[in-house]
């Protein structure tokens, strides 16, 4: 029997305002830029070194694209789980490989204000179940 695994969980900051579009068969879809950071060094746990950040694509449907635009901003903090995806696009005549992490779970570990009142939800978790010809 074989079978093999495409997962990816980051924890990270995002970097700008997700951005939100529609297809044409009306699915919402968002582009979300994280960060996340690291100690480069030669110890075990990185002391020497010095920090420095990665940067991911990540694109959330539907359900989760609609938590992207009422609840990410720029410098939240939040968890992703899903899959690596790749993809090329053209840019004057030359073909660009691009890699995406396509979200299947996020939770929102910024606190978010939820009222008028000012009261803050910690944590916002929602799964969506991949849109059709993925390879989950």
């Amino acid at each position: 029997m074989s079978f093999s695994v495409n997962k990816v969980i980051l924890v990270g900051y995002v970097g700008r305002d997700p951005e939100i579009r529609t297809t044409q068969n009306g699915m919402s879809v968002a582009q979300i830029s994280l960060a996340t950071h690291y100690l480069s060094g030669t110890g075990p746990t990185g002391e020497g070194g010095e920090e420095r950040t990665s940067w991911h694509r990540i694109v959330a449907w539907n359900k989760l694209a609609a938590v992207a635009e009422r609840r990410l901003r720029k410098g939240a903090r939040v968890y992703v789980e899903g899959y690596l995806a790749y993809d090329r696009y053209e840019r004057e005549g030359i073909s660009l490989p691009t890699t995406e992490i396509h979200a299947k779970e996020l939770i929102v570990l910024t606190p978010v204000s939820t009222s008028d009142s000012g009261e803050a939800e910690s944590v916002v978790v929602l799964t969506e179940e991949a849109p059709s010809g993925s390879p989950v």
